[in-house]
């Protein structure tokens, strides 16, 4: 278990002089309603093959080159943990308040055929809102810039029935990793909220 939380902590943490990124992941953002109400976001990390390879390699506890859900159990165990410090790479600001995302809710992992792995998760809104009447935007990135988390427009889903889409804005302030990346947000425009 010593071994495996090493192993995280070194893929999944900052380090000062190397050069960043070093994992990459692709994500897929749902926006989730309630009728007019925004109650949840629902995220995929799809990892890159490296990162795939070694928490397999580590997390194989029984060695036979798949991961049980039991194992698959540890690693979200073990992720988890780690990812609440750094607000499960997912920024939220809701009107004039930037809320951490300390806990989640659906978080589990799988490893596809391809060996591959992806987490999945919901991240529940502090308070339901209503988008309306309140700005909302979403940036889902590594603040260390160690971990590179890319969001395609098409692998964002937001149900047109509610009435909204989302605009994407680069936050230049602050920008990270020394000025060299700038956080994309998603904004959500419903009508009359402000952004």
């Amino acid at each position: 278990m010593r071994r495996q939380l090493l192993l995280l902590l070194a893929l999944l943490l900052p380090l000062p002089a190397a050069a960043h990124p070093h994992v990459w992941i692709d994500a897929t953002l749902a926006f989730r309603f309630e009728g007019k109400t925004l109650v949840a976001l629902d995220i995929a990390w799809r990892f890159d093959e490296l990162y795939s390879e070694l928490v397999a390699q580590d997390f194989d506890s029984d060695g036979d080159g798949t991961l049980s859900q039991q194992e698959l159990d540890a690693l979200v165990g073990v992720s988890a943990a780690n990812l609440a410090d750094y607000s499960f790479f997912t920024h939220l600001r809701i009107g004039a308040e930037t809320p951490a995302v300390q806990r989640v809710k659906e978080f589990y992992a799988e490893m596809g055929s391809d060996g591959i792995v992806t987490y999945r998760f919901s991240v529940p809104l502090p308070q339901p809102l209503d988008p309306r009447k309140t700005a909302f935007a979403v940036g889902l990135y590594d603040e260390t810039y160690y971990v590179d988390v890319a969001l395609a427009p098409a692998d964002v889903t937001l149900d047109p029935a509610t009435g909204c889409k989302t605009v994407a804005r680069n936050d230049v302030i602050p920008p990270l990793y020394y000025g060299a990346y700038y956080p994309t947000y998603l904004v959500l425009q419903c009508g009359d909220a402000k952004s």
